[in-house]
């Protein structure tokens, strides 16, 4: 498993709070979500988002939530769409071989 750190300056730079990006094969959890999504994004490397974990609900571990829940949201929508899409070429396929 990688774990990814993303710190994040609050209050101008009085204290830091981090962001932690576990990821394991193809999949990640996102433990806290202070940090700026486009930081977030980069450090995911393409894996797809299981869960968003808050630890507390003090302001620096749930800033960015609103823009986490949206971009793991419009990832779902993807997800979704995309097995639409390959299970309705499996019926295709499967159609076109019951005929033969």
């Amino acid at each position: 498993m990688k774990i990814n750190t993303i710190k994040s300056k609050f209050m101008r730079g009085s204290f830091d709070q981090n962001t932690y990006v576990l990821i394991k094969g193809n999949e990640a959890i996102i433990i806290d979500a202070g940090a700026e999504i486009e930081d977030v994004k980069n450090s995911l490397q393409g894996a797809k988002v299981l869960a968003i974990l808050i630890t507390h609900l003090h302001f620096d571990h749930i800033w960015n939530i609103e823009k986490y829940l949206e971009f793991v949201h419009q990832s779902m929508d993807e997800l979704r769409n995309s097995m639409r899409e390959n299970a309705e070429e499996t019926v295709k396929t499967q159609l076109v071989l019951e005929a033969v």
